[in-house]
C-alpha cells in the first residue's frame, strides 16, 4: 500500500509537470519575445510596386504638394521614390544629408527609400530615421529605437476598436512619439 502510494504520488507529480511545462510551450508570448527592431506579418498590398501616396496642396508646417511612388518592391521591402515642395528652411536643412536626397531650390526628392510594411506595421530602412515607424499591435509605452541614435519612438496613444470615422470606414489611430 505505501508503494503504491509514492508510486501515484510520484506519478501526481509528473503529470502535474508535464501539464505545466506543455502550457509554458504552448504559450508563444512566454517563449518568443518580439524584437522591437522587426517587424512580422505578411507583405501590405500597400508595399506592392506602383502604389502612389499623395498629399494635398495646402502646405503644412512649410511642406505641400508631396507625392511617393512605390518603384520595386524585392524580399519585402519596398524601394520609394518621392518629391514635395519644402519651403521651410529648417526642414531642407535636416533632410539634406539624407542618402538619395536632392534639393532644388523649393523641391526636395528623394530617391531609393526603402521602406518595409506588413501586415504588423512599418519600418523605415534608410536614412537616419531608420527603425521601426508603428507595430499595429503595440501598446502604450511600447518603444522602438531609431537607428543607432540612441532616440526612441514611443507609442503614446492608441484607441480602441474603429473609433473614428474615415469617409465610409470605421478606423483606430496609433499616435507614435520620437524622443
Amino acid at each position: 500500500m505505501l508503494i503504491k502510494s509514492l508510486i501515484m504520488k510520484k506519478l501526481l507529480v509528473l503529470v502535474l509537470s508535464a501539464t505545466i511545462l506543455l502550457s509554458c510551450f504552448s504559450c508563444e508570448k512566454l517563449l518568443k519575445k518580439d524584437d522591437p527592431t522587426e517587424l512580422t506579418g505578411d507583405t501590405s498590398p500597400m508595399a506592392e510596386a506602383g502604389v502612389k501616396v499623395e498629399s494635398s496642396s495646402a502646405p503644412i508646417a512649410g511642406v505641400s504638394n508631396f507625392t511617393a511612388t512605390i518603384k520595386t518592391l524585392k524580399d519585402g521591402v519596398s524601394s520609394y521614390t518621392a518629391s514635395a515642395t519644402v519651403t521651410n528652411s529648417l526642414l531642407k536643412n535636416m533632410v539634406a544629408n539624407f542618402p538619395g536626397v536632392t534639393i532644388v531650390g523649393n523641391t526636395v526628392s528623394i530617391t531609393n527609400m526603402e521602406m518595409q510594411q506588413t501586415t504588423g506595421g512599418i519600418k523605415c530602412l534608410t536614412g537616419p530615421g531608420a527603425g521601426i515607424i508603428v507595430k499595429y499591435d503595440s501598446e502604450v509605452g511600447d518603444t522602438y529605437p531609431i537607428g543607432t541614435t540612441g532616440s526612441v519612438r514611443t507609442v503614446i496613444s492608441k484607441t480602441g476598436l474603429d473609433d473614428y470615422a474615415y469617409g465610409f470606414m470605421l478606423i483606430k489611430t496609433i499616435q507614435v512619439e520620437s524622443i
